[in-house]
Order: structure tokens, then sequence, then C-alpha cells
């Protein structure tokens, strides 16, 4: 079953993905907001510290928002370096798979 969305101006897109997130930005943030079970609410706290809304959260893991770099840069300030810019570039993994380690 595809769950149509509609866009500004009447088009319609496919809803996300169920299986693969649509970028590696999109999974980091998703599994840094729920690896641990506490994180979720401060998470979205430390987001929001840092003039990401909760709506935007949304758009950014469903796919449906990018984020400019000032967005981006503020994502990675606020999860410490979990999601960084480049990250939204770079391509999705299936959702129930954990982010790779970054590099030391």
């Amino acid at each position: 079953m595809i769950d149509d969305r509609m866009m500004a101006g009447g088009a319609h897109v496919a809803a996300p993905d169920p299986v693969m997130a649509p970028n590696a930005g999109a999974h980091r943030l998703l599994h840094w907001l729920t690896g641990d079970l506490a994180r979720g609410v401060r998470g979205l706290a430390a987001l929001a510290a840092h003039g990401v809304e909760d709506a935007t959260v949304d758009r950014l893991i469903d796919g449906s928002l990018v984020p400019f770099e000032e967005t981006a840069d503020a994502i990675a300030r606020a999860t410490a370096g979990a999601v960084l810019p480049g990250d939204w570039d770079a391509p999705g993994a299936v959702w129930d798979v954990l982010p790779a380690e970054r590099a030391a």
C-alpha cells in the first residue's frame, strides 16, 4: 500500500520507504533520538534549543526536507556530532540497522 502525500501546488509524492532511510542524516538522527530511551525528550529539547523544531525533525526523518547548511550545522551541534552536515547527502540505510560507528 502506498500512502501518498499532497505537496504544495497539488503534487503527490510517495510516503517514505518503511524499510530504507531517505539519507544517512535521517537514519542517524532517528537512531540518535531513539537509541537511549531517556534521550528522546532531551534530544528534541536540545534540537529545539538550536532552532530545530519538532515538525522540522519529523520532516527531516521522513525525507521530505533536507536541511540547509545552517540547520545541518545546528543539528551537528545539538547531537554532539552524532549527525554531521555531510550525512544529509549520503545514502540512507535500513532503518533497523544501527548507524556505523564514526572513525576516531
